[in-house]
């Protein structure tokens, strides 16, 4: 389907070559640029070892693993003539982080959300390894990469450097023009407030039959964490919460209003595949997904509701990041892989074909 390679051409920036037009560089992470990458393909690991395991958890198309080897699986085969190279996914259940733990499977590569997982995840395992020494080692050009997405890299390791961003996923407004036809009302546009989409979502919530129609959906915890308006949820002074500023109060008043409205409780956004929620927020790799899993669905996508106060605001990039594992024993071959999967090479190859190119 076009509109699936569309939409991630258009949207889905990836770290390279978003960061291609210069802009300061970590502190903790300032390198040389002039001198050449070192690239060994038969590199040997400190073990002895030549294999090499790689997790993602996001983004989310890699579940699929015809779509890591299409997009990443060969190129790295390729370049690593000498090395094995085996993937796994977040498949919930069985392949969260607590079951590969559990099992003595640790990755030497994970892929994660940056923002929300280094904590969460990486952290909480003590899976964290600061890769500093390694890009001064390799002459890795950090200036080469989106510097916003870098600090949120920074940030998240406390100032060191657990992980380096590989691409960041933008949301959009999904909807299913079959709902809006059925009920005679127009698809939403970009520019469309807030206040309005909720006029919409009063139209679209409808019960018909056994039928419940959504008029809307948004997973609260990612609006809130990435909201429009910038606002951090930890006082930057102090070691306490920021949720009680006049803009959190806006915030979340806004989206409260939704699930207040009759028929529109709460649900996963992931059930807008199944047909029946008329409108819904997600990162556009999520909403790739959905149309992979039901083709007969009728969709198109615009941009999110904004604030009329904030009328070009969206919201804040879900980016995904590469991380080596402390206890992984190929920790120089490891990021070997990853410099190459950052070089302009692979990333201009992402950028021509969309991250998600399964025919639809």
């Amino acid at each position: 389907m076009m509109k699936v390679r569309f939409l991630l051409s258009a949207a889905l920036s990836f770290t390279v070559l978003a960061g291609c037009e210069g802009g300061p560089e970590s502190p903790i992470a300032q390198t040389a640029s002039s001198a050449p990458s070192p690239q060994t393909p038969q590199a040997q690991s400190s073990s002895g070892g030549n294999e090499l395991l790689n997790y993602t958890v996001w983004p989310q198309f890699y579940i699929k693993e015809e779509i890591w080897e299409q997009q990443v699986g060969r190129y790295l085969a390729k370049k690593f003539p000498g090395v094995t190279f085996k993937h796994i996914q977040w498949d919930n259940p069985g392949r969260q982080f607590k079951d590969l733990l559990a099992a003595g499977t640790v990755p030497d590569i994970v892929i994660d959300d940056s923002a929300r997982n280094t904590y969460r995840e990486i952290r909480r395992y003590n899976l964290e390894y600061d890769m500093t020494e390694l890009i001064k080692k390799y002459n890795f050009d950090t200036g080469k990469i989106n510097p916003a997405m870098l600090q949120q890299s920074v940030i998240a390791s406390d100032g060191k450097l657990y992980s380096l961003p590989y691409s960041s996923a933008e949301w959009v407004l999904v909807y299913n023009k079959d709902i809006f036809d059925k009920f005679g009302v127009e698809y939403p546009k970009p520019g469309l407030t807030w206040d309005e989409a909720y006029e919409l979502a009063k139209k679209l919530t409808r019960q018909e039959g056994d039928i419940t129609y959504k008029g809307f959906q948004v997973n609260p915890s990612h609006y809130m964490m990435w909201n429009q308006l910038s606002e951090p949820s930890l006082d930057p002074n102090e070691d306490k919460a920021a949720l009680i500023s006049d803009n959190w109060t806006k915030i979340t008043n806004n989206i409260r209003r939704f699930y207040d409205i009759p028929g529109n409780q709460l649900v996963k956004t992931n059930a807008f595949s199944q047909g029946k929620i008329a409108m819904a927020i997600d990162t556009v790799d999520t909403v790739a997904k959905w149309a992979s899993e039901n083709k007969n669905l009728n969709w198109d996508f615009s941009a999110v509701p904004v604030f009329p106060e904030a009328p070009h605001a969206k919201f804040q990039p879900q980016s995904t990041a590469m991380f080596i594992t402390n206890q992984s024993k190929q920790k120089e071959l490891a990021f070997q892989v990853i410099d190459y999967i950052l070089s302009p090479e692979m990333q201009k190859a992402a950028e021509e074909r969309g991250s998600y190119s399964e025919d639809q």
